[in-house]
């Protein structure tokens, strides 16, 4: 596979994009209602206060990997963060999906967000004491400055130019990728995915410091290691070595009560480990515990 280069071309053609306010008034067939607040990091904030404190937050020019386990909720701690820097945060936020639709993101982050069924909300089966509160919500997701790329098959140089557009011309201030793996999905022969797999590293890497716009590239991560071993949770091990070297941040996230290896009384159910495996801003690697609520899909801090 011969090596393609990052050079920055003129666009090849006018990209599509959808803004959430389209997607929100087809997922809820209705009309859009009205609208947060940050804290003083160097960075953009996560939105889960001890992981904003250790790491500053996320950074312009830094290239990060979210590293989760098959099943263990990849799409609801995108979404919950999406919610908290787009939503909360009014931070411009561009979110590549080839996995799902946007509409059925949308559709996720709204019941996630409001605790209701999109059937209930489209039917609008409220007390009127509810409705003032979730047109509020609804409208701040609406208004929220969140651009999808559902598109299918988009090479990593896809993504690269389509991210340019929405940063020079959307004014887009971070950027998520989901998922590593659907960059090699039609690579079946292991030495041409290892030669991808740092095609795709790098050029996030190199994208993250060319538009100076934090990139948080989202990737199932196997764990190497059984309970039988002594080896309970995710590692920097369980992530690929050109990704270690590359990435300028690693978060893993675990959710040890379903392997029911948690001691801990209250992570019995519902706590989930956001370990940050590596960080400019930390020697070591250390971990959190924030809780994941099943029943909504959602990841939030300990409170």
């Amino acid at each position: 596979m011969e090596k393609e280069t990052l050079e920055l071309t003129e666009p090849s053609g006018v990209f599509v994009f959808t803004s959430i306010r389209d997607v929100v008034n087809q997922t809820l067939h209705n009309s859009i209602f009205e609208n947060t607040i940050a804290e003083n990091l160097s960075g953009i904030s996560s939105g889960f206060k001890k992981l904003d404190h250790l790491t500053g937050g996320f950074h312009p020019a830094e290239f990060t990997l979210v590293g989760v386990r098959p099943s263990m909720g990849k799409t609801a701690f995108l979404l919950s963060l999406l919610f908290n820097i787009a939503v909360t945060g009014k931070t411009k936020t561009a979110v590549f999906s080839s996995e799902r639709s946007s509409k059925k993101l949308v559709q996720r982050l709204i019941e996630s967000e409001t605790g209701m069924s999109l059937e209930k909300l489209r039917q609008a089966k409220l007390k009127d004491s509810d409705k003032e509160h979730l047109h509020a919500l609804i409208g701040s997701i609406a208004n929220a400055g969140i651009l999808f790329d559902d598109s299918q098959d988009l090479s990593v140089y896809d993504v690269i130019e389509r991210c340019r557009a929405m940063v020079n011309e959307q004014k887009v201030e971070i950027i998520m990728v989901d998922y590593l793996e659907s960059f090699l999905k039609h690579i079946f022969e292991s030495d041409e995915r290892k030669i991808m797999l740092d095609r795709v590293t790098e050029a996030m890497q190199q994208l993250a410091i060319e538009l100076n716009v934090p990139v948080i590239l989202f990737s199932k991560v196997e764990k190497t290691g059984t309970i039988s071993t002594g080896k309970l949770h995710l590692t920097l091990e369980d992530v690929p070595a050109v990704i270690r070297e590359t990435a300028d941040s690693i978060i893993l996230i675990d959710r040890p009560y379903v392997d029911q290896v948690s001691k801990d009384e209250k992570c019995k159910h519902g706590c989930a480990e956001l370990i940050v495996a590596k960080n400019p801003q930390l020697k070591e690697t250390a971990s959190i515990s924030v809780r994941f609520l099943d029943s909504i899909d959602k990841f939030v801090d300990f409170e």
